[in-house]
């Protein structure tokens, strides 16, 4: 599990994950903003959630015209993150650079799961690709020693080459989705859902970004 050690080490931007740092990854929790806290200090309840919004969606707009990206891609599940940062997304950058890929297990993942993230992209007005994964996931497994726990972070980890697959594709960036409660608890699979190229709701417990969604 991986904490944050020293709150005064942490950046002022939210996290960002780039090639030459990638190898740093155990580390990077000492990497998350502290944004959220310095605007309490700031702002009133009123406004927080609209000054926050647009701080992580200029970063995002920065962050792409800095790398000279196309735009990002995103995986969509159907959840509150993947939503929510589907939206600030398309706020910082328009409908036409944001790709959504949704990426089902139908063995695992709920049909409603599913049809919640169309939903979404249709909403936004955002091109998107559904893939299922299933019988991909049993190609590969096919040959592999049996093991539950290798098989689940096998999947997280297929979708996540996916993703960087059509990001090299298509000159965009890969935008993670987790929240900092996730990042604090370890919630997540190393080179999987932990793997991406931005984090901009990283620095939000999930409290928060339900806050934040509504």
């Amino acid at each position: 599990m991986q904490t944050i050690s020293n709150v005064k080490n942490l950046t002022k931007t939210p996290f960002i994950q780039t090639n030459k740092d990638y190898d740093k990854k155990l580390n990077y929790m000492n990497r998350f903003t502290i944004i959220w806290f310095n605007l309490m200090e700031k702002s009133n309840n009123n406004n927080h959630n609209e000054i926050v919004y647009n701080i992580i969606s200029n970063f995002i707009k920065q962050e792409i015209e800095k790398r000279e990206a196309q735009g990002v891609v995103i995986g969509m599940s159907g959840g509150i993150d993947s939503s929510l940062t589907s939206v600030l997304a398309v706020k910082a950058l328009g409908n036409q650079q944001v790709f959504g890929l949704i990426l089902p297990d139908s063995s695992l993942t709920p049909k409603t799961d599913t049809k919640d993230a169309i939903d979404l992209a249709k909403s936004l007005k955002i091109k998107y690709k559904v893939i299922e994964l299933n019988k991909i996931k049993k190609q590969i497994v096919t040959s592999l020693p049996k093991n539950k726990m290798a098989r689940a972070n096998l999947l997280v980890r297929l979708r996540m080459s996916l993703l960087y697959y059509y990001a090299t594709a298509m000159n965009l960036l890969v935008l993670g989705t987790g929240d900092k409660s996730e990042m604090m608890l370890g919630y997540f699979t190393k080179y999987g859902d932990g793997g991406a190229d931005l984090f901009p709701i990283a620095d939000l417990y999930k409290t928060e970004v339900r806050s934040l969604a509504q």
